[in-house]
């Protein structure tokens, strides 16, 4: 008996030290930031290696093969091409690849760790972030130094503080559907309350927009068949949205609200739409959407990076590129539509479902981040979580599941 409760304590401490590690590579932003670190710091680099080095350890004997098979039949011909593309691009650094490669891994760890874990992950990366979010609205003016020095990116900056208000207004959601009490709902309320205000003391607008976006699609994915509940869910969130666009005219910067406007009324003079108009043009002259240019290609060739994942992996990887990046947005995205169906069958939700909701949310914000900026050799982040929505979507709908998933 002794034994077996050692064993059990063994693996509780060891899914704890993973679900540090994982939440820490998660909000990797905030660490940089909180402690003034480089993007290339080797405390960050030690976080990631430990990441990747005892999550593969942690699944080893859980892991899927499938999966891997099916992933290498692109990760291996990608990482390939990558490599020997340092020939011809030589100013591209190692670096780069190991990053490219480090995406990979993230994603098997992602799709092979146990929900213990991720609800560990979920629970640390909303700690850490409600932190953080009180930090920058207590410092406000020295972090508006910090970033106008250069130092910083208002982007990476808000990064995380968006995804842990997606997930916070996701669980709220989820909570109004499974009928919990209405104290979960207030606290699940005044975090977001807190998190909205620091996303808008910057001037990120997908911080803002895209978890807004993302939990009224989560309102009507859950009460498309609930539809007193959901007319009385979007009610309530017109009148919450109403008074966060009343807040974020009163407090955010006028450029930040100039910039947010030019957003809805002159989207033609956006400057993504540039940089994505270039992105094609330039595969189309150089033959690059059939064979791909190489590693880094866009910012080697042309100077810039085209603020699209999958534009940046079509690109710079070809045809193979383009389709994997959509095999692994839509078997996240397929998966969660069928975990949805199987939840809605149910009279209750339990704590799984909920989890499901805030995971495959999280992951839509990433995705429609990495859809408008950011490089696709910082996308570990959105790796790992479509890697994890696929691990709970498959729990939720019954496939696989096995003990050690719980």
């Amino acid at each position: 008996m002794k034994r077996v409760m050692n064993i059990s304590n063994n693996n509780s401490s060891n899914e704890t030290i993973l679900a540090i590690l994982l939440s820490l590579m998660l909000n990797a932003n905030v660490i940089r930031y909180s402690f003034n670190l480089s993007e290339n710091s080797s405390m960050l680099y030690i976080i990631y290696a430990l990441c990747g080095v005892v999550g593969l350890y942690k699944i080893r004997k859980s892991v899927l093969y499938d999966d891997v098979k099916m992933l290498g039949m692109f990760a291996i011909p990608i990482c390939i091409y990558g490599m020997l593309s340092l020939i011809w691009l030589q100013n591209v650094k190692v670096e780069v690849l190991v990053k490219l490669i480090y995406l990979f891994i993230i994603y098997i760890i992602g799709m092979n760790i146990s929900l213990k874990c991720i609800k560990k992950i979920l629970r640390y990366t909303m700690i850490v972030n409600l932190i953080y979010a009180i930090f920058l609205l207590a410092l406000l003016d020295k972090m508006m130094e910090y970033l106008f020095r250069g130092d910083a990116n208002y982007l990476n900056l808000t990064l995380t503080l968006g995804l842990a208000l997606t997930m916070s207004l996701t669980y709220v959601v989820a909570d109004y559907y499974s009928k919990v009490k209405v104290n979960n709902l207030v606290v699940g309320l005044l975090v977001s309350l807190i998190l909205f205000g620091s996303c808008s003391a910057f001037l990120a607008r997908g911080a803002v927009l895209f978890p807004v976006l993302v939990a009224l699609t989560i309102i009507l994915i859950i009460g498309i068949k609930k539809s007193k509940k959901c007319f009385v869910m979007l009610l309530g969130s017109g009148a919450m949205l109403l008074g966060a666009v009343t807040y974020y005219l009163d407090n955010a910067s006028d450029l930040a609200v100039s910039r947010m406007w030019r957003l809805f009324n002159d989207v033609e003079d956006e400057s993504r739409i540039g940089i994505w108009t270039k992105t094609i043009s330039s595969m189309l002259d150089d033959g690059w959407f059939i064979w791909g240019g190489g590693m880094n290609a866009f910012v080697e060739n042309l100077g810039f990076y085209p603020h699209n994942i999958f534009f940046q992996f079509w690109g710079e990887y070809g045809a193979l590129g383009i389709v994997f990046m959509l095999y692994i947005a839509f078997k996240s995205i397929i998966y969660f539509y069928k975990a949805n169906v199987v939840i809605r069958m149910k009279c209750e939700f339990d704590y799984y479902d909920k989890m499901l909701y805030v995971v495959c949310g999280g992951m839509l914000y990433l995705l429609f981040s990495f859809c408008k900026s950011f490089s696709c050799y910082d996308a570990y982040t959105l790796f790992f979580m479509l890697g994890m929505s696929v691990k709970i979507s498959r729990y939720s709908i019954g496939c696989n599941r096995m003990i050690s998933d719980i």
